[in-house]
Parts: C-alpha cells; structure tokens; sequence
C-alpha cells in the first residue's frame, strides 16, 4: 500500500493579473475544489496558505520576490531551486513552509 500523506498544502487563489481568462480561474478552482474532495475522502487535513505567508517563512520578507524565494530555498535545502521552474520552486517553498509553521502535531504522530 503506498504511503498517504498526512497534510495537503494548498497554495490560496488570488486575483489574477490583468489579462488573465476568466476560464484559466475557474478551472484552477475546479482543480483546487477535486483535491480538497481526494484529501478529504481519505481523511487527510487540507491546509490552505497564502503566498505572502510562504513568502515571509521562507524569507522573512513577505513582499519577496520568485526569484528571492528561490534564492533561500538553495540556501536552506541546497541545490533546490538552482535550476526549478517557477511552479516546482513554488511547490518546493510551499510544502517546506507548512512543514517549519503547521506540522507539529502531525509530526509527533508515526505514520501507520
């Protein structure tokens, strides 16, 4: 049986920037609203974070940019964010920043 995760950490829509569809948001709400539905069905917590709260664990400044995200993230991990896409840098820096702010209890508990 492969492993389940404990915690799902799912980054907070936003306004998108002018010129963006409004079909490219719904469907980023589809998918948000499919994965909170998964988790949920096998009783994993979903944990909802806010890029300026990712931001500012990660960096300490909440109006950092991708590229200073990037930049700590080499730091902390190395190696991790030298050659990333944006998306896997942002995934990276999420999971990391839920792990160092919400994960106490669940780490206390063994996987089963």
């Amino acid at each position: 049986m492969p492993p389940v995760p404990q915690i799902v950490a799912l980054e907070e829509a936003h306004l998108p920037p002018k010129g963006i569809r409004i079909s490219n948001l719904m469907g980023l709400g589809e998918a948000r609203g499919v994965l909170m539905l998964a988790a949920s069905r096998i009783g994993v917590n979903v944990v909802p974070v806010h890029a300026l709260q990712v931001k500012t664990t990660i960096t300490g400044r909440s109006q950092s940019t991708k590229q200073d995200v990037a930049r700590f993230l080499r730091h902390l991990i190395g190696g991790v964010g030298e050659s990333l896409i944006d998306d896997t840098t942002d995934a990276v820096a999420i999971a990391l920043s839920v792990a160092l702010t919400h994960t106490k209890s669940y780490l206390l508990n063994p996987i089963s």
